[in-house]
């Protein structure tokens, strides 16, 4: 018969011996603190490398031909974020308010099918890196989300809309020190956690130069994607430019 009371004390030990403590708010959400402070920040920073690497990658891949019906691309930009959360809302209004410096990065890469002239069948993954930052402290949410939908050219030389459905999820990345004024809101939070899978839409309308000409061209747009998190939704209002080739 195994003995519990034994187990449980050696785990327990052994987080002593490691200086770090678990707090568990719920099956699926678990705050990490002590000695995992420095991985985060090094998490933290493997993540914005990442998602510069995914918004290069495109520049050095293999160009599809010009008469392939396929075409790879990529976008960057900057977003609005709207929290419907109000818990969420007021603890980043605190940050604001505390000193915190406020960034967002945004952006998407896939495949654009064409399917003749006037339609088109686009693929692929979106993210939006939205930051708090103040000293050592900070607030991060990363958005990420798979998205398929269509682009709609009606003639209008460049000019074309589309609708996209989208799924994904956000992790949310907080470290504030208990000498800011916005620590009391972070235990609301939890945590180095993930909001459940969202099924949304997004709504895009852009203008491609490279309909009228030959090799790559800019494309300019804005779009916004709306996704459930579980009692409340995101609302990201994006900005972007990317090239396009015909």
């Amino acid at each position: 018969m195994i003995k519990t009371d034994s187990v449980n004390e050696r785990n327990v030990n052994w987080c002593r011996n490691q200086l770090c403590s678990v707090s568990v708010f719920s099956d699926k959400h678990i705050v990490f603190n002590g000695v995992f402070s420095d991985n985060i920040i090094m998490n933290k920073k493997l993540i914005s490398v990442c998602i510069f690497a995914v918004l290069l990658f495109p520049l050095f891949a293999r160009p599809f031909s010009s008469d392939s019906p396929v075409r790879l691309h990529w976008s960057a930009g900057t977003s609005a974020v709207i929290y419907e959360d109000s818990n969420l809302s007021s603890f980043n209004h605190s940050l604001i308010s505390d000193g915190f410096v406020r960034f967002v990065l945004s952006g998407d890469v896939g495949l654009s099918f064409i399917l003749d002239n006037n339609l088109r069948f686009i693929t692929g993954a979106a993210f939006c890196y939205d930051s708090y930052v103040k000293n050592t402290s900070y607030a991060s949410y990363l958005d990420y989300a798979g998205f398929g939908g269509i682009r709609v050219y009606p003639g209008l030389a460049g000019f074309n809309f589309g609708v996209d459905y989208v799924t994904g999820q956000r992790a949310n990345l907080v470290n504030i020190q208990q000498d800011d004024s916005a620590a009391a809101y972070s235990d609301s939070l939890n945590a180095y956690a993930l909001t459940s899978w969202g099924n949304g839409y997004r709504f895009t309308l852009e203008y491609d130069f490279s309909v009228d000409t030959t090799g790559y061209a800019p494309v300019t747009g804005v779009s916004w994607r709306r996704v459930p998190r579980g009692g409340a939704t995101d609302n990201i209002i994006s900005i972007y430019f990317r090239l396009a080739r015909k």
